[in-house]
């Protein structure tokens, strides 16, 4: 159960036409409702977070900061990390936003707590996701690239 998950589709998963799959997939997930932005966030990669376009990009992603903040969302969510980032700046900025939901969440991040595949704050899951560790056995645990065994929380 993920609660309000505000989800921002991806200017490059547009372009792609990839579709909404990551929003059907979160969709999926029992005590979940998704509200899910199209629209460019005004991020537009590296041109966002330089000093003489940010005020502008900001201004650009208002009407996304506005659809993502009026869920009132447990979660923010973005394929795109750099956008997520840039939609819960601007959040904070509404006068009328509720209180932010905290850091933008990875969709793959919010199938790992729904599913309760592991702890994702755990060292072992991101050693796992580095690729230091291999997949977890029956045991729960799972072997290093050098042989060594951890324990995956």
């Amino acid at each position: 159960e993920l609660g309000n998950v505000s989800y921002h589709i991806a200017c490059h998963l547009r372009v792609q036409n990839v579709g909404q799959k990551t929003r059907e997939v979160l969709q999926m997930v029992p005590g979940t409702q998704v509200n899910t932005v199209e629209r460019c966030s005004g991020h537009a990669g590296t041109w966002g977070v330089k000093k003489e376009f940010h005020e502008i990009s900001m201004k650009i992603g208002r009407p996304v900061f506005r659809q993502m903040a009026e869920a009132s969302p447990d979660y923010v969510s973005s394929d795109c990390q750099l956008s997520g980032h840039h939609i819960v700046q601007g959040m904070e900025l509404l006068d009328s936003a509720p209180t932010a939901a905290g850091p933008a969440i990875h969709p793959i991040e919010l199938f790992a707590r729904a599913a309760s595949l592991c702890d994702v704050e755990s060292r072992e899951f991101w050693s796992f996701v580095r690729g230091d560790a291999g997949p977890a056995d029956a045991a729960g645990t799972a072997s290093t690239n050098d042989g060594a065994v951890v324990e995956i929380a």
